[in-house]
Order: structure tokens, then sequence, then C-alpha cells
């Protein structure tokens, strides 16, 4: 992350810049805000609306760590759009610009259409889904990115919540609003046992409600923007984040947020433990959202900082009113009532053999890997007794229907006809009924979904 302010360069400073060295008109010029990159949307002679970022020259591992992300996901698979980079004439990823004396990193980027949520109505049922599922799906976009150049540890690291508290609250003026927020950060030293033993990824982090772009009309996430904060961490830290956000302007918070938990594990699965600290990190993101802009707001009385948490103080003094633990046992039942196994996606899951009855073959050791397109299905698996197997079928909501062929570790092929049943509480079962047509023989069987 980039913690140093962007310089402010003159507009026919960057004009120029951009002209130069992209080989654009700067049209229509429009200034937006940042917490620290200053940002200029503007539309070239084609018609193209682009986004010049402007960053400090000590970012420089930072825009290079976004660029590297951004590029990662050039070819994923998402329900949403992200900024593209476009490079320079020469090929460059970003460009230096100095002017009387300052200087600076400029890269431009493509616009994302949408309407930032927190300037949209309130999200409903759908819109909050697509949230979890944005997210589901940006995690496991980035899960395989290289993360040798992570950037510097910051202030809003969800795992590192603890410092920022103990380090912005004691600025704060108000020593009401101080007070107030103890039981937040006595919830989150609670988990913090947990929290090195949660699986890790790099993730997004920042999907607020700036940063996430909606159609209100479909209610759904169009876009996400500011890949600043994305870093090597906890992999639930995404989830939380968003979630946190999602609970503004809202008159039940934890309702909220169990549709954001239940649209993301439309798409991937939580362990036990990340949904035990999804709502701690959710509600100390909030607090530290609060208490930061609480001081940078006395401290600069920038319109900016005090908007940025207009909305966060209501939804905290709602989850307080409530109770943590007590919301926290709220969320994990309205997830487990709302869940609806017929719209989650198999896509890239991996389950392991639990039980198996009579002659079956497969068992301990065997894992599969699930593919899901339309109504198709499909999986390649091995292990235990299997050297090499595959299914291929169809899904009609939470039935599947498919057939099996394998050959196991003696060299006999044998052939089959199963039907599974979807079940999902926080990870997926697989409840199998199945015949074999090589030979004499049927039974049951249970997968289990692997978390990683």
């Amino acid at each position: 992350m980039s913690t140093m302010p962007a310089p402010d360069f003159p507009l026919e400073v960057l004009r120029g810049t951009i002209a130069q060295r992209y080989g654009l008109t700067v049209n229509e010029p429009q200034n937006l805000p940042g917490e620290y990159d200053r940002n200029l949307r503007f539309v070239d002679d084609q018609g193209r609306i682009w986004v010049a970022k402007i960053s400090a020259l000590q970012a420089v591992k930072a825009v290079g760590w976004q660029a590297l992300l951004l590029d990662h996901l050039e070819n994923a698979t998402l329900d949403c759009d992200v900024p593209r980079i476009l490079p320079a004439l020469d090929g460059a990823r970003h460009v230096a610009v100095s002017y009387d004396g300052k200087r600076g990193l400029l890269r431009v980027q493509s616009w994302v259409e949408g309407v930032p949520m927190r300037h949209a109505p309130v999200p409903g049922e759908q819109l909050l889904r697509s949230i979890g599922r944005v997210s589901a799906m940006l995690t496991s976009a980035l899960a395989d990115v290289e993360a040798n150049s992570t950037p510097p540890r910051h202030h809003w690291l969800v795992e590192d919540s603890l410092n920022s508290f103990d380090t912005v609250v004691p600025e704060l003026e108000s020593e009401a609003l101080a007070e107030r927020l103890e039981p937040v950060r006595a919830a989150f030293a609670a988990i913090m046992p947990i929290i090195p033993t949660l699986p890790r990824s790099v993730v997004h982090q920042d999907l607020h409600d700036e940063n996430l772009l909606v159609d209100p009309i479909a209610e759904e996430v169009v876009g996400v923007i500011d890949f600043n904060d994305s870093f090597n961490t906890v992999r639930v830290a995404d989830l939380a984040v968003a979630g946190a956000y999602a609970m503004l302007r809202q008159d039940d918070p934890v309702a909220a947020l169990a549709q954001v938990v239940t649209g993301y594990l439309q798409r991937r699965s939580l362990t036990a433990d990340e949904l035990a600290a999804l709502l701690p990190m959710s509600a100390m993101r909030l607090a530290i959202n609060a208490a930061t802009w609480a001081v940078r707001s006395a401290e600069s009385g920038e319109p900016y900082a005090e908007d940025r948490s207009k909305f966060t103080r209501p939804t905290l003094e709602r989850l307080l009113d409530e109770g943590l633990d007590s919301a926290s046992e709220r969320l994990a039942t309205l997830i487990k009532a709302a869940i609806d196994p017929a719209a989650v996606s198999l896509e890239g899951r991996r389950f392991v053999a639990a039980e198996n009855s009579a002659t079956g073959q497969v068992g301990d050791g065997t894992v599969f890997h699930y593919h899901e397109a339309d109504n198709m299905v499909w999986a390649d698996y091995a292990g235990g007794a299997i050297r090499r197997g595959r299914l291929i079928g169809t899904r009609n909501g939470a039935e599947l229907d498919f057939r099996y062929v394998h050959l196991d570790n003696a060299g006999v092929t044998s052939t089959g006809h199963c039907t599974s049943t979807l079940e999902v509480d926080v990870r997926i079962r697989l409840h199998e009924t199945w015949t074999w047509e090589s030979k004499e023989g049927q039974g049951t069987s249970l997968l289990i979904e692997l978390v990683d």
C-alpha cells in the first residue's frame, strides 16, 4: 500500500505527460478523491474513458504490486469488471512525472462503469449476495499470485487490527467514543489465537462502499476498483471487509452480513474458524474506520475524512447494542437458514470420500476435483484404491446424476451410475447413491468438501 500522499501536479503537466507517453488527449478532466493517490478521470478523442492515477515516487513498489495483481486478473473468470492497465507507448506500466521540484508516478487504467455502492440505494438481499460472490471469485482468482513482492504492512491490514486500534483510538478527542469501541477490541482480541492458523492468500481486502461499483437496477456488483490495500494475509479478511461495509445503512446489520456470506458460500467455502472470526473482524474494521477518520477529520477538517465514516457509527451502535457474541451466534444461524444448495457452484471445489458402503472402492485418500458449466458437472478423482477416475453428468438444482469410470490400483476398470444430493453447512457434503454397471453391487457414500 502507498501511504505517501501523491504530489499535486497542474492539469497541464498531466495533459502533456499523458499525450507524450500514452498518445492520448485529455478531454473533460475530472478530479476524483482518494486517500493517498490523486485520480484524474478523462475522455480521449475516441470517446474512451480512462483514469490517470498519480502516486508518490516512493510508492513505486506498491504501484508495481498493484500492476502485478491487475495483470494477473486479465484472464480471470469474474462476475464483474476490474481496471485494465494501459501500457505507455514504450510498454511501461507506469511513467515518471516531474514538475517544479515535485516527482511522482503516473499510470493510466481503464474506467470501470458503475455506481459506487455508497451512492446507491441501501443494498437488498440480491446485491448483498452479489457482494459475497464477487469477494469469493476475486479471492479464487488471486489465490495463485506469487506473494514475493508483497508491499509493507499497513494501517488497514485486518490481521494487524489490534495494533491499528491501539494506535489510533488514544488519539480520539471523544473519550465516549473510545470507551464505546472497547467491546470491539475485546471481541477481536478473543480471536487472536486462531488468526495465525487461518488459511492465507493474496486478497483485495478493501471491498468498501466506494470500491464496489454496482448496477442499482440489476442489483449486482458490476465493478471493483482500488487494489491499493491488497495483501498476502488471512483469506477471510476479504469477506470481513466486504461484509463490514455491506452492513452500513442496514436496519439489521447482522442479517445483511449473513446474506453477504451466503453469496460467498455459493462460490467458496469457509472453515469453522474463518466463520468464527468473521463478525469480530468486520466489527473491528468498522471501529478502526470510525476512529481513524474521526482523528483525521479533527486534524485536517477535510470533508473527505468526515464523509468516509458517515454511516459507520450507527452501524457499530446496532452491533454493540445487540452484543458481539450474540451477533456472531445469530449470524451463524442466519447463514445456515439462508443457504440454498441449488445456488451453490461446484466449480473448482475438491472433495474427499468420508464414507462408503458395501463393495465401493472409493475411500480414504480418494480426492475428487469438481467442475461445472451450465447444467453439466464432471470431476477427476484419484487416491486410495483408485489410480485414476472420471465422472460426468448433469445437475438439476441440488441433485446430480452421473456415470463414472475408474481404474483401480490392481489395473481393473470399473463403471457405474450415481446420484448425489448437495447439503451445505458452511462446507458442502455430497450424499451419494451408486450402482455398479460393470459388475454386481450398489451402495451409498458421502463426500465432504476439502477447505484449504
